[in-house]
């Protein structure tokens, strides 16, 4: 029972990772990109040249690349310790730190998309890209502080 909730958030990376590889390429993704008129907001218009460069196809390999370390840094921790608790402390930190990361991010971005709706794809994207960083990173750094 205890390896639910990884499965889970490993099962959210790799599906949100392949659904980014997916669709950054793709043209009516960047379409949604191109606005007629934009305000001058420094970090959406930041966010926005970072989706048009590629920056999700970016993303998708760091959150792979975050996930695979993770894997391999739990798998020898377990075998050098013997401890069978890491995967439910580091699975407790994951979704702790996504809950915090949520209610700090969710407020800004309903605030953000009611400003001015132009920019709701970057902020949706950016909520969700933030959750599952913030995930992984507890998760990784929860190994490290039980490994002690």
């Amino acid at each position: 029972m205890r390896v639910i909730g990884t499965i889970f958030l490993f099962c959210e990376a790799v599906c949100y990772s392949l659904l980014f590889l997916f669709l950054s390429p793709h043209h009516e993704f960047q379409d949604l990109l191109k606005h007629k008129t934009t305000e001058n907001y420094g970090i959406l218009n930041s966010i926005t040249a970072f989706l048009q460069n590629d920056g999700l196809k970016t993303t998708a390999i760091l959150i792979l690349v975050l996930l695979a370390l993770c894997v391999v840094l739990h798998t020898v921790i377990r075998k050098k310790t013997g401890r069978d608790d890491l995967i439910e402390v580091g699975t407790r930190a994951a979704f702790g730190a996504k809950g915090v990361a949520c209610m700090l991010a969710l407020p800004l971005a309903l605030f953000s998309i009611l400003n001015d709706r132009i920019y709701d794809v970057e902020t949706i994207l950016s909520v969700v890209i933030i959750q599952i960083i913030v995930g992984i990173l507890a998760w990784g750094v929860s190994l490290f502080v039980t490994n002690e």
